[in-house]
């Protein structure tokens, strides 16, 4: 392979190849814009073109088919910023296979907290989140018909 190929290939993150499966099942009527500054506490902002109705989402790429925890974990400051600035928000834990998501509720800041290679978290109990694209895709175009989301 020459220097030219190399220098050129465009290689994508975990965040972008979300960003591309989520946008081809939710469609055109989707605007989805990534973060550029590595602070911020969520990744991506999406609006609707039509309705310019909008939702926050924070993505988490983990290793492995599936979690074997009951529960997941988001980091503790983060939790608490989007509950402070952001009205819509949803956590996307996403597996090789599996995908686990759910909304932000003020709740979660009461939610038990801890250590997690180094930082502390909140852990988000399995029975609270949703599970699959499919349920995904559903509630993000919910947000088209729906004026109570």
């Amino acid at each position: 392979m020459s220097n030219d190929l190399i220098e050129n290939e465009i290689i994508l993150d975990s965040e972008e190849l979300f960003k591309i499966k989520l946008l081809e099942k939710v469609g055109s009527e989707w605007l989805m814009i990534k973060s550029q500054y590595q602070m911020c506490c969520i990744d991506f902002i999406m609006v609707n073109k039509l309705n310019l109705k909008s939702i926050h989402l924070e993505h988490k790429r983990r290793t492995g088919d599936k979690c074997n925890f009951n529960s997941l974990y988001i980091g503790y400051d983060k939790v608490n910023k989007i509950d402070k600035y952001y009205k819509k928000c949803v956590y996307v834990w996403e597996y090789d296979s599996v995908l686990y998501w759910t909304k932000h509720k003020h709740s979660f800041i009461h939610l038990k907290s801890g250590y997690c290679n180094g930082g502390r978290v909140y852990y988000i109990p399995l029975d609270l989140c949703y599970n699959g694209y499919d349920t995904l895709y559903k509630y993000i175009n919910k947000l088209n018909h729906n004026d109570n989301e």
